[in-house]
């Protein structure tokens, strides 16, 4: 009868250990996501703000690391006067993969400003 008992109780610690594995390995997955961009990185930020400040004369108002089949960049928004540019700045090299005219904020903040999950 006790042994019983001790199934359900064995099987819901069984689950939860196995969901609490599941999880801790998708942190660990996210987080070496961007230990893996980050470490594909071979300019700084900061020479990557330069480079696009090089192309396009203006103030940043975003800057960001990404990643990309094609490799690590950095996403990099500068605004001149009521113009603003998006550039992509290899980060293996700082050269300038592409630059547009950015006609509407594309970002993905929210109009509170708080970016959307």
């Amino acid at each position: 009868m006790k042994n019983r008992a001790m199934r359900p109780a064995a099987l819901i610690v069984t689950c939860g250990a196995i969901l609490g594995l599941s999880l801790t390995a998708q942190a660990k997955d996210a987080s070496n996501d961007a230990v893996v961009t980050l470490a594909e990185a071979k300019i700084s930020i900061i020479q990557a703000i330069e480079a696009a400040q090089a192309r396009v004369d203006g103030k940043v108002s975003h800057a960001v690391l990404k990643s990309a089949a094609s490799g690590a960049y950095f996403d990099i928004e500068v605004v001149a006067g009521q113009e603003v540019s998006d550039l992509k700045v290899s980060a293996a090299d700082g050269s300038i993969l592409a630059v547009h005219a950015d006609q509407a904020d594309h970002d993905e903040d929210s109009e509170d400003g708080e970016a959307e999950d």
